[in-house]
């Protein structure tokens, strides 16, 4: 019996190594398949993003001025001597505020699909206020609202109120001591500011992007991104009832960072100094509050973590490219208002072009 006991623990010693064999192929199969499952998630949810954008495109490319009944106005500005501070309301639809072009002239230009909206500008000693209105239709019915656009000269303000009712607001390349941004439900994009700027959203997204200066931002549902070209001495705030809050900062800055998130995580990847002259004030009710450092022209950093939704790994590509298109427009290369339109084309929502842009306006 002693002669058979080395076979038999050769024996025992096969069968162990073959049930581990066994179960790494088994763990094996089992990651594979689920990496090709993760893989045909991403593939139908990229379709289904194309296939949106598309739609958005086709949307975007008509034109409300081709329409029966088609009304478009546009008004020149006044002299601006003397002028320090402005507002701008709209009342529903698409508000894009801008910087003139070589060639162009300060001027405000409306259109709606069906009545001529009115234009209002108005003087008041050192403040220049602008109304855009439609008279009906502009709630309910799909595209009734105006497409405005207002072009300003390349100098700052003492003050900037941009509002808008229902709709959007893009405002690119202005500068002035203090800006304020607002609409009660639709989406903003303010893409390289310059000031001491507030945004405020009823429900909607926020893109604040290449801003210099202090910023604060509130949606009650919707995502926010605050993406900072420098940092200075003061408070950063960004507050979402129901979304992700997401602040990036330039490497190296020294900050203090405040998060906080109800119902949901905090990422945050940028160490916090305590008594710092910035501070960063981060909080999201139901969602995410993220802090992290931006790298324009280069991907986020990977970060270990359990595989999610398709749709994160494309939000992550997304990002990627908007910080290369920020690169851009740091660099000289891209004006404000292009580097708005690729954003805008990027997440697949592409703006409609105004009625008598010239090309690549």
């Amino acid at each position: 019996m002693a002669e058979l006991d080395p076979e038999v623990q050769r024996l025992l010693d096969e069968a162990r190594r073959a049930r581990e064999a066994a179960e790494r192929l088994r763990r094996e199969a089992r990651a594979e398949a689920e990496r090709l499952k993760a893989e045909a998630r991403r593939a139908r949810e990229e379709a289904r993003r194309q296939r949106e954008a598309a739609r958005a495109e086709r949307r975007g490319a008509a034109d409300p001025a081709d329409d029966a009944g088609a009304a478009r106005v546009e008004r020149p500005l006044p002299p601006l001597e003397g002028i320090s501070r402005l507002e701008i309301d709209n009342t529903a639809g698409k508000l894009t505020v801008r910087t003139c072009l070589e060639g162009e002239t300060p001027a405000v230009a409306a259109a709606a699909s069906r009545s001529a909206p009115e234009v209002a500008i108005e003087r008041d000693g050192d403040t220049l206020r602008i109304h855009v209105r439609v008279a009906r239709g502009w709630l309910f019915r799909r595209r009734q609202g105006a497409t405005a656009l207002v072009r300003l000269p390349a100098r700052p303000f003492r003050a900037l109120r941009i509002a808008n009712g229902y709709g959007e607001i893009e405002a690119a390349g202005l500068a002035a001591e203090t800006i304020r941004l607002s609409t009660g439900a639709g989406t903003v994009t303010a893409v390289q500011l310059t000031g001491d700027l507030d945004v405020s959203a009823g429900a909607g997204r926020i893109s604040i992007l290449a801003h210099e200066g202090t910023a604060s931002a509130q949606s009650g549902t919707g995502d926010i991104t605050l993406d900072l070209a420098a940092v200075r001495p003061g408070r950063y705030r960004v507050d979402v009832g129901l979304g992700r809050a997401e602040v990036r900062i330039p490497p190296g800055a020294a900050v203090e960072i405040r998060a906080a998130s109800g119902l949901g995580k905090s990422a945050i990847e940028v160490p916090s100094v305590p008594g710092a002259p910035a501070i960063i004030s981060v909080n999201s009710g139901i969602g995410e509050a993220a802090v992290r450092w931006r790298v324009p022209g280069e991907p986020p950093p990977a970060r270990p973590s359990r595989p999610g939704p398709p749709a994160r790994a494309a939000d992550r590509r997304r990002e990627a490219e908007e910080l290369r298109v920020l690169q851009l427009l740091e660099q000289g290369r891209i004006t404000p208002q292009e580097a708005a339109d690729l954003i805008a084309a990027l997440r697949g929502a592409p703006g409609p072009a105004f009625p008598g842009e010239p090309p690549g306006a």
